[in-house]
Formats: structure tokens, sequence, C-alpha cells
């Protein structure tokens, strides 16, 4: 690995890390208030979310370097769980907009590309990797876009603005009509998103 690589892989493994811990100990405390579960307040879940910050750069500060060494052989289970927690947070931080998770399955292709560069693969390896790479990461794209959609057909200020703008009555949006846009629109993001994938995956692989 470079050092230009292991740098730019050292600082986002140092990002990600406390992003992650803060997130789910806000989100994880948030939930239990919410569903009074346990008697939390808010200024615990407050306390607990920076808890999990200062706690992701403390493992930052002790195992950083170790991890980016490792990052290209690290187990595919664990990064393919870390991704769909990214992404997660990815459709959150962008208020249901894609972009977040257009970028993130395009890193996930460099990613790949790379971890074949440092392991040696054949060319056929990569080929079969890449093609599953991306039908993952186009799925997860379209599937998490689903819902939001199909949400957002329930939201008057949208279908109105959306109304506006075709011409279409708001009742045909929210009925079959508005429905199969969403679904045309996430098979559209679907395809997007595999070819941002694969393209990223090749640039990559070819990379010296």
């Amino acid at each position: 690995m470079s050092r230009l690589e292991s740098i730019v892989v050292g600082a986002a493994i140092a990002v990600a890390c406390p992003l992650l811990l803060f997130v789910f100990c806000w989100w994880t405390t948030a939930a239990l208030q919410m569903n009074r579960v346990l008697p939390i307040s808010v200024d615990f879940t407050i306390a607990a979310a920076w808890t999990g910050l200062a706690l992701g750069v403390a493992l930052d500060l002790g195992f950083v370097r170790r991890w980016a060494r490792g990052f290209y052989a690290a187990n595919l289970r664990v990064m393919v769980f870390l991704y769909l927690c990214l992404s997660v947070i990815a459709v959150a931080f962008c208020m249901g907009v894609p972009l977040g998770n257009l970028v993130l399955g395009t890193i996930a292709g460099l990613y790949v590309g790379r971890r074949h560069v440092h392991a040696r693969a054949s060319a056929e390896t990569f080929a079969k990797s890449v093609r599953q790479t991306s039908l993952f990461a186009a799925a997860v794209t379209a599937l998490e876009s689903l819902p939001i959609g199909l949400l957002g057909l329930g939201e008057r200020h949208i279908t109105g603005r959306i109304a506006a703008m075709t011409g279409l009555s708001e009742s045909l949006l929210t009925g079959p009509v508005g429905m199969g846009a969403v679904l045309v629109l996430c098979g559209l993001l679907f395809v997007i998103q595999y070819g941002c994938t694969r393209l990223a995956a090749t640039v990559a692989f070819r990379a010296e």
C-alpha cells in the first residue's frame, strides 16, 4: 500500500469509528427513551452520544494504524455489516435523499477494486466479485429508498409540489400512479448505483 493510500485509508477509518459509535449510542438510548423501555433523560442520551464519540476517538488512537494495515484483508462479513450501518446513517443524515448512499456504494466499488489488487487476484475472480458487490450496493440503495419514497406520497406538501410541477392531481399521485413512479425511480437508482459501483471498482483495479 502506498503512503498516500495508507493515509486515505487511515483517515477514513479514523472518521468512521467515532461516527459509528456516536450514532449507535445516540440512537440506542434515544430509542429506549422514546419507547419508554428505560427511564432515560434527554441529558443522558446526549451524554451517551458524546461518550460513544470519545470511545471511538480512543479506539482510533490505539488501533487505527493496525486496522489500516489490515484494511484490505478484513473479514467481508464485518465489512458488509459496517456498510449496512453506514448506509442507514447516510439515509438519516441526507434526510432520505439517496445521494449519500450513491457515494457510499461508489466507495464500496473502490474498496473492492483495491482489495483485489492487493490480493493479486485474477481478472476472472475480480469480475465475479465486482458483479456481486455492484448488485449488493444497488439493492441496498434501491431498497432503502423505496419505503422513503412511499412514505413521501403520504406527505401533502411533497405531493402538492409534485402536482404543481407535473400538472397531475394529488389524488392520482397518492394512488397507483404515484406508487408506480416510486418503483420506477427506485429501479433507476438501482441501475445508477450498479454502474457507479462497477465503474469505481474497475478504475481502482486497473490503477497502478
